[in-house]
């Protein structure tokens, strides 16, 4: 699920204490060793790794750093409420977020389709030239078992990608500059 095709989607929880959106450890992230880092991910990634985060918690496991990086981004994944048969409850994972961040995605299509525009189609490219479109969430890691994971951090992160979406700064972006 690693290829760089497919746009990955982390998951957050807001926490009761702090109030803030943070990395939930469900967030599967890292790095791919069946695919190369792409271009558009350079930047964002090459920083994460000088980030102070990724310096005083670096993984005790072997990763493949020139990987495909992910996720790409992140939304709510945890504890996010659904009716079924009339009973709301609670479920978590990225199972949560991925449609979600979809649904956002879609909402831009049908803006751009509205006006006119062709839908955007592949935006993985355009996810990290625009880090503003994003809540940089910077708290949370994303342990599993014996894996020491890693840490969210400013900007891109293996928890949580370029962050959360900012739906009105995404629409911003998503219309192409008129002359």
């Amino acid at each position: 699920p690693s290829s760089p095709y497919i746009t990955m989607v982390g998951a957050t929880y807001l926490d009761a204490s702090s109030k803030k959106e943070v990395g939930a450890t469900l967030s599967s992230g890292g790095f791919s060793k069946d695919f190369y880092r792409p271009s558009w991910q350079d930047a964002a990634v090459s920083a994460y790794f000088e980030s102070a985060a990724y310096k005083a918690h670096p993984p005790h496991e072997d990763f493949y750093a020139q990987g495909r990086a992910y996720p790409d981004v992140a939304a709510f994944g945890q504890n996010v409420q659904v009716v079924s048969a009339g009973k709301a409850s609670g479920v978590s994972g990225t199972s949560c977020s991925a449609p979600i961040f979809a649904g956002v995605v879609a909402q831009l299509n049908h803006e751009l389709m509205s006006q006119g525009l062709a839908p955007m189609g592949w935006i993985n490219p355009w996810i990290y030239a625009n880090p503003q479109m994003f809540t940089d969430v910077t708290e949370g890691s994303n342990p599993y078992e014996k894996c020491d994971g890693f840490y969210a951090s400013a900007g891109w992160d293996p928890v949580t990608g370029m962050g959360t979406p900012i739906y009105p700064e995404m629409l911003k972006a998503a219309f192409p500059t008129k002359k």
